[in-house]
């Protein structure tokens, strides 16, 4: 897809990615490349953490796992030059 404003094309020229992987994703063109979170696994681990708080601590870095959606928004590129 050609940006008229940039004449950039996506993604011959630039790779986007998004977040939340969010329906839209899939109707844009080009279909955009996300990373997905589990919504049901975040939202127990919010309440499991309001319950910590409440009782009189929580945990200060938590890490949730991500999946790569790829979809027609990126490209794969070689870094190394022969």
């Amino acid at each position: 897809m050609r940006n008229l404003c940039m004449g950039l094309s996506v993604p011959e020229d630039l790779s986007v990615i998004g977040f939340d992987d969010v329906r839209e994703c899939e109707t844009f063109v080009p279909a955009l490349t996300t990373i997905k979170q589990d919504h049901g696994q975040r939202a127990a681990l919010a309440v499991k953490m309001l319950y910590q708080l409440k009782n009189g601590g929580v945990d200060k870095n938590v890490r949730l796992p991500v999946t790569l959606i790829t979809r027609d928004s990126v490209r794969s590129v070689n870094m190394h030059k022969k």
